[in-house]
């Protein structure tokens, strides 16, 4: 299921897999093994789910295809979990400083950017996503997990300069 689940049509499952994936290879090497996965069509993957406005669907290529706050947070997270497995070959880890994956973070950063915009006021000094705590909570633990991760791989911290501004 977990090895299915990384090429399925819907990011949710994507997702799940994923986590799935990650929380099995911290607890115990021995229960997943992490070398046989292609970071960067993973990576791919996960970013053919992202729409023109730079946000996430559930779905590919469908007519109900419309981004999501929560979707575009698991695929932040996902994306996260995924720079951050532990385990990962030395083959991997080169391929996440190439050029190919930096510009998949980009377009990830391009995500987390639109995302964190995309809120609702409440009053003078509080925001809120989709009207919702939850909603908020996972956002903007998505994109604290999405450039915590990113940021700690060599070479890539300039990248998310574009974040601050």
């Amino acid at each position: 299921k977990l090895n299915d689940g990384q090429t399925q049509n819907k990011l949710s499952k994507v997702f799940y897999s994923i986590s799935g994936i990650y929380t099995l290879s911290k607890t115990n090497k021995e229960l997943y093994d992490t070398s046989s996965l292609d970071i960067v069509n993973l990576l791919k993957h996960i970013k053919s789910f992202q729409l023109k406005n730079k946000l996430f669907t559930d779905q590919v290529k469908s007519s109900k295809s419309k981004s999501s706050v929560h979707k575009s947070s698991m695929a932040l997270s996902a994306v996260a979990k995924i720079l951050t497995l532990p385990y990962l070959t030395d083959e991997q880890r080169e391929s996440l400083k190439s050029d190919e994956v930096k510009e998949l973070l980009n377009a990830f950063m391009d995500a987390a950017n639109t995302l964190v915009k995309d809120y609702n006021k409440i009053g003078s000094d509080m925001v809120s996503y989709s009207s919702s705590l939850t909603a908020t909570s996972v956002v903007l633990e998505a994109i604290n997990e999405f450039i915590s991760a990113a940021s700690s791989i060599d070479g890539l911290a300039e990248s998310f300069i574009k974040f601050n501004d």
